[in-house]
Protein backbone atom coordinates (compact mmCIF):
# COMPACT_ATOMS: atom_id res chain seq x y z
CA UNK A 1 0.00 0.00 0.00
CA UNK A 2 1.46 3.65 -0.55
CA UNK A 3 2.85 5.29 2.39
CA UNK A 4 0.79 8.04 2.56
CA UNK A 5 -2.57 5.94 2.82
CA UNK A 6 -0.60 4.20 6.02
CA UNK A 7 -2.95 4.79 9.78
CA UNK A 8 -0.22 6.08 12.64
CA UNK A 9 -0.35 6.29 16.58
CA UNK A 10 -2.57 2.92 16.97
CA UNK A 11 -3.70 2.28 20.28
CA UNK A 12 -5.70 -1.09 21.64
CA UNK A 13 -8.64 -0.68 23.84
CA UNK A 14 -8.46 -3.87 25.77
CA UNK A 15 -11.76 -5.22 27.57
CA UNK A 16 -13.96 -2.54 26.23
CA UNK A 17 -17.55 -3.73 25.70
CA UNK A 18 -19.48 -3.47 23.06
CA UNK A 19 -21.88 -0.78 23.78
CA UNK A 20 -19.06 1.37 24.54
CA UNK A 21 -17.23 0.73 21.04
CA UNK A 22 -20.66 1.42 19.27
CA UNK A 23 -20.62 5.20 20.97
CA UNK A 24 -16.95 6.03 19.64
CA UNK A 25 -16.96 9.24 17.59
CA UNK A 26 -14.00 7.67 15.03
CA UNK A 27 -14.88 6.35 11.50
CA UNK A 28 -15.46 2.42 11.34
CA UNK A 29 -15.16 0.24 8.60
CA UNK A 30 -18.87 -0.52 8.96
CA UNK A 31 -20.00 3.59 8.09
CA UNK A 32 -17.47 3.31 5.35
CA UNK A 33 -20.01 0.28 4.08
CA UNK A 34 -22.87 2.77 4.63
CA UNK A 35 -21.38 5.70 2.84
CA UNK A 36 -20.55 3.49 0.34
CA UNK A 37 -24.53 2.22 0.07
CA UNK A 38 -25.12 5.90 0.01
CA UNK A 39 -24.54 9.43 1.33
CA UNK A 40 -27.68 9.28 2.56
CA UNK A 41 -27.73 6.62 4.42
CA UNK A 42 -24.35 7.37 6.14
CA UNK A 43 -26.59 10.98 7.18
CA UNK A 44 -29.44 8.43 8.69
CA UNK A 45 -27.57 5.80 10.96
CA UNK A 46 -24.59 7.86 11.77
CA UNK A 47 -25.64 11.62 11.57
CA UNK A 48 -29.58 11.04 12.81
CA UNK A 49 -28.60 8.31 14.96
CA UNK A 50 -31.79 6.51 13.31
CA UNK A 51 -29.85 2.96 13.65
CA UNK A 52 -31.48 -0.08 12.06
CA UNK A 53 -33.41 -2.93 14.27
CA UNK A 54 -31.55 -5.57 15.30
CA UNK A 55 -32.94 -8.67 13.06
CA UNK A 56 -33.15 -12.26 14.35
CA UNK A 57 -30.44 -13.54 12.04
CA UNK A 58 -28.20 -10.27 13.55
CA UNK A 59 -28.63 -11.80 16.98
CA UNK A 60 -27.90 -15.36 16.00
CA UNK A 61 -24.56 -14.11 14.31
CA UNK A 62 -23.64 -12.49 17.83
CA UNK A 63 -24.36 -15.87 19.88
CA UNK A 64 -21.66 -17.53 16.89
CA UNK A 65 -19.46 -14.69 18.07
CA UNK A 66 -19.81 -15.63 21.36
CA UNK A 67 -19.73 -18.95 21.35
CA UNK A 68 -16.30 -19.37 19.54
CA UNK A 69 -14.28 -16.10 19.87
CA UNK A 70 -15.11 -15.79 23.84
CA UNK A 71 -15.13 -19.57 24.57
CA UNK A 72 -18.79 -18.80 26.61
CA UNK A 73 -21.89 -20.65 26.50
CA UNK A 74 -25.04 -19.12 26.97
CA UNK A 75 -23.20 -15.28 27.53
CA UNK A 76 -25.73 -13.37 26.64
CA UNK A 77 -28.47 -15.93 25.24
CA UNK A 78 -31.09 -17.90 27.04
CA UNK A 79 -33.45 -20.78 25.55
CA UNK A 80 -37.05 -19.47 25.75
CA UNK A 81 -38.83 -21.59 27.99
CA UNK A 82 -41.53 -24.00 26.46
CA UNK A 83 -44.11 -22.69 29.10
CA UNK A 84 -43.78 -19.51 27.01
CA UNK A 85 -44.67 -20.67 23.85
CA UNK A 86 -47.69 -22.50 22.19
CA UNK A 87 -47.60 -26.47 21.25
CA UNK A 88 -46.75 -24.89 17.57
CA UNK A 89 -43.73 -22.56 18.23
CA UNK A 90 -45.73 -19.23 18.97
CA UNK A 91 -44.79 -16.98 21.26
CA UNK A 92 -47.79 -17.19 23.87
CA UNK A 93 -49.76 -13.88 24.72
CA UNK A 94 -48.94 -12.35 28.30
CA UNK A 95 -46.81 -15.15 29.36
CA UNK A 96 -44.43 -14.59 26.27
CA UNK A 97 -44.75 -10.70 27.33
CA UNK A 98 -43.74 -10.86 30.83
CA UNK A 99 -40.88 -13.27 30.30
CA UNK A 100 -39.45 -10.86 27.39
CA UNK A 101 -39.59 -8.06 29.84
CA UNK A 102 -37.63 -10.30 32.61
CA UNK A 103 -35.23 -11.19 30.41
CA UNK A 104 -34.76 -7.80 28.95
CA UNK A 105 -31.03 -7.05 26.77
CA UNK A 106 -30.93 -11.16 26.37
CA UNK A 107 -30.66 -12.75 23.37
CA UNK A 108 -33.50 -15.13 23.25
CA UNK A 109 -33.20 -18.67 21.16
CA UNK A 110 -35.96 -21.09 20.61
CA UNK A 111 -34.58 -24.72 20.60
CA UNK A 112 -34.47 -25.61 17.06
CA UNK A 113 -31.56 -22.31 16.99
CA UNK A 114 -29.85 -23.79 20.31
CA UNK A 115 -29.81 -27.46 17.94
CA UNK A 116 -28.73 -25.12 14.85
CA UNK A 117 -25.88 -23.57 17.20
CA UNK A 118 -24.30 -26.84 17.87
CA UNK A 119 -24.29 -27.94 14.00
CA UNK A 120 -22.28 -24.73 13.50
CA UNK A 121 -20.03 -25.82 16.23
CA UNK A 122 -19.42 -29.30 14.42
CA UNK A 123 -18.62 -27.71 11.58
CA UNK A 124 -16.07 -25.30 12.35
CA UNK A 125 -14.56 -28.14 14.74
CA UNK A 126 -14.44 -30.15 11.44
CA UNK A 127 -12.30 -27.50 9.25
CA UNK A 128 -8.54 -27.99 9.49
CA UNK A 129 -7.75 -24.50 8.62
CA UNK A 130 -10.85 -23.15 11.04
CA UNK A 131 -9.01 -24.81 13.75
CA UNK A 132 -5.73 -23.77 12.70
CA UNK A 133 -6.57 -19.96 12.72
CA UNK A 134 -8.13 -20.27 15.58
CA UNK A 135 -6.25 -22.29 17.92
CA UNK A 136 -3.58 -19.71 17.70
CA UNK A 137 -2.25 -17.67 20.66
CA UNK A 138 -4.27 -14.33 20.01
CA UNK A 139 -6.82 -11.75 21.74
CA UNK A 140 -10.69 -11.80 20.86
CA UNK A 141 -12.89 -8.75 20.46
CA UNK A 142 -10.13 -6.24 20.11
CA UNK A 143 -10.67 -2.74 19.65
CA UNK A 144 -7.93 -0.40 17.85
CA UNK A 145 -7.83 3.02 16.95
CA UNK A 146 -5.11 5.35 14.88
CA UNK A 147 -4.88 8.47 13.02
CA UNK A 148 -5.96 8.06 8.86
CA UNK A 149 -3.91 11.34 7.42
CA UNK A 150 -6.06 13.37 5.18
CA UNK A 151 -4.13 15.19 1.84
CA UNK A 152 -4.61 18.39 3.77
CA UNK A 153 -2.12 17.41 5.93
CA UNK A 154 -4.74 16.98 8.56
CA UNK A 155 -6.14 13.57 9.85
CA UNK A 156 -9.44 12.07 11.13
CA UNK A 157 -9.52 9.08 14.08
CA UNK A 158 -10.33 5.91 12.45
CA UNK A 159 -11.17 2.64 14.61
CA UNK A 160 -12.04 -0.96 14.75
CA UNK A 161 -13.02 -3.83 16.29
CA UNK A 162 -11.25 -7.03 15.68
CA UNK A 163 -12.99 -10.52 15.91
CA UNK A 164 -9.64 -12.18 16.52
CA UNK A 165 -5.92 -11.09 16.25
CA UNK A 166 -3.05 -13.65 16.07
CA UNK A 167 -0.89 -13.45 13.71
CA UNK A 168 -3.33 -13.06 11.31
CA UNK A 169 -6.55 -11.09 11.43
CA UNK A 170 -10.05 -13.25 11.73
CA UNK A 171 -13.18 -12.03 11.64
CA UNK A 172 -16.58 -14.14 11.72
CA UNK A 173 -19.68 -13.99 9.13
CA UNK A 174 -22.71 -16.17 8.92
CA UNK A 175 -24.68 -16.29 5.88
CA UNK A 176 -27.74 -18.17 4.61
CA UNK A 177 -26.41 -20.74 2.00
CA UNK A 178 -23.10 -21.26 0.42
CA UNK A 179 -24.50 -21.31 -3.00
CA UNK A 180 -21.80 -19.96 -5.84
CA UNK A 181 -23.59 -17.09 -6.68
CA UNK A 182 -22.93 -16.06 -2.59
CA UNK A 183 -19.69 -17.00 -2.60
CA UNK A 184 -18.86 -14.89 -5.71
CA UNK A 185 -20.74 -11.37 -4.66
CA UNK A 186 -21.23 -11.25 -0.62
CA UNK A 187 -17.84 -10.49 -0.28
CA UNK A 188 -18.00 -7.01 -2.42
CA UNK A 189 -21.55 -6.62 -1.96
CA UNK A 190 -21.11 -6.80 1.96
CA UNK A 191 -17.52 -5.19 1.76
CA UNK A 192 -15.25 -7.35 3.09
CA UNK A 193 -13.02 -6.04 1.48
CA UNK A 194 -12.66 -2.92 2.78
CA UNK A 195 -13.08 -4.26 6.44
CA UNK A 196 -10.49 -6.31 5.21
CA UNK A 197 -8.25 -3.48 4.65
CA UNK A 198 -9.22 -1.17 7.65
CA UNK A 199 -8.35 -3.95 10.02
CA UNK A 200 -5.08 -4.11 8.46
CA UNK A 201 -4.28 -1.24 8.43
CA UNK A 202 -5.29 -0.84 12.14
CA UNK A 203 -2.96 -3.50 13.15
CA UNK A 204 -0.04 -2.59 11.52
CA UNK A 205 -0.32 1.16 13.08
CA UNK A 206 -0.07 -0.79 16.27
CA UNK A 207 2.57 -3.72 15.46
CA UNK A 208 4.29 -2.16 12.69
CA UNK A 209 6.34 -4.02 9.82
CA UNK A 210 4.54 -5.81 6.87
CA UNK A 211 0.44 -5.68 6.91
CA UNK A 212 -1.06 -8.66 8.43
CA UNK A 213 -3.36 -11.34 6.53
CA UNK A 214 -7.03 -11.36 6.74
CA UNK A 215 -9.11 -14.69 7.21
CA UNK A 216 -13.25 -15.05 7.28
CA UNK A 217 -14.49 -17.98 8.66
CA UNK A 218 -17.67 -18.00 7.28
CA UNK A 219 -20.63 -20.12 8.21
CA UNK A 220 -23.18 -21.57 6.66
CA UNK A 221 -26.25 -20.54 9.08
CA UNK A 222 -28.80 -23.30 6.80
CA UNK A 223 -28.39 -26.52 6.56
CA UNK A 224 -25.86 -28.38 5.86
CA UNK A 225 -24.40 -25.52 7.99
CA UNK A 226 -20.89 -25.77 6.19
CA UNK A 227 -17.81 -23.75 7.09
CA UNK A 228 -15.77 -22.31 4.28
CA UNK A 229 -12.60 -19.73 4.83
CA UNK A 230 -12.13 -16.70 2.39
CA UNK A 231 -9.25 -14.93 2.08
CA UNK A 232 -8.77 -11.75 -0.40
CA UNK A 233 -6.71 -11.16 -3.15
CA UNK A 234 -3.70 -8.47 -2.82
CA UNK A 235 -5.14 -6.87 -5.75
CA UNK A 236 -8.69 -6.81 -3.87
CA UNK A 237 -6.95 -5.32 -1.06
CA UNK A 238 -5.16 -2.64 -3.11
CA UNK A 239 -8.60 -1.65 -4.51
CA UNK A 240 -10.11 -1.55 -1.35
CA UNK A 241 -7.18 0.06 0.11
CA UNK A 242 -7.59 3.20 -2.24
CA UNK A 243 -11.42 3.73 -2.16
CA UNK A 244 -11.29 3.08 2.04
CA UNK A 245 -9.04 6.54 1.52
CA UNK A 246 -12.03 8.30 -0.69
CA UNK A 247 -14.27 7.57 1.39
CA UNK A 248 -12.82 8.66 4.48
CA UNK A 249 -11.79 12.07 2.48
CA UNK A 250 -15.50 12.03 1.60
CA UNK A 251 -17.06 11.41 4.54
CA UNK A 252 -14.97 14.27 6.56
CA UNK A 253 -16.07 16.94 3.94
CA UNK A 254 -19.33 15.97 3.29
CA UNK A 255 -19.44 16.51 7.26
CA UNK A 256 -17.84 20.01 6.65
CA UNK A 257 -20.46 20.63 4.00
CA UNK A 258 -24.02 18.94 5.54
CA UNK A 259 -24.47 18.11 2.12
CA UNK A 260 -25.34 14.12 1.86
CA UNK A 261 -26.99 13.81 -1.42
CA UNK A 262 -25.94 11.72 -3.98
CA UNK A 263 -23.42 13.02 -6.77
CA UNK A 264 -25.93 14.64 -9.51
CA UNK A 265 -29.11 14.52 -7.04
CA UNK A 266 -31.40 15.85 -7.71
CA UNK A 267 -31.09 14.90 -11.45
CA UNK A 268 -33.43 12.44 -12.63
CA UNK A 269 -32.44 8.29 -12.76
CA UNK A 270 -32.96 7.27 -16.87
CA UNK A 271 -33.76 3.80 -17.71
Amino acid sequence: FPSHDMFRNGQVHIGELIESYHSRPEISASMVKSYLSSPEMFHWENILKRRREATESMDFGTVVHEDQLLGVWEQSWEVIPKEVLTSNGARRGAAWEAYKREKAGKILLKEDQVQKLEYIRQSIAGHPLAVELLSEQGMSELTITAEAPLSDGSAQMVRGRIDRLTSNVIDFKTISDMQDRTITYRPFDHRWDIQAVMYQLLVQAVRGGAVPDVYFIVIETTMPYRCEVFRPRHETLAAAAILLQDSIEAIVERTKSGNWHREGWPEVYEF
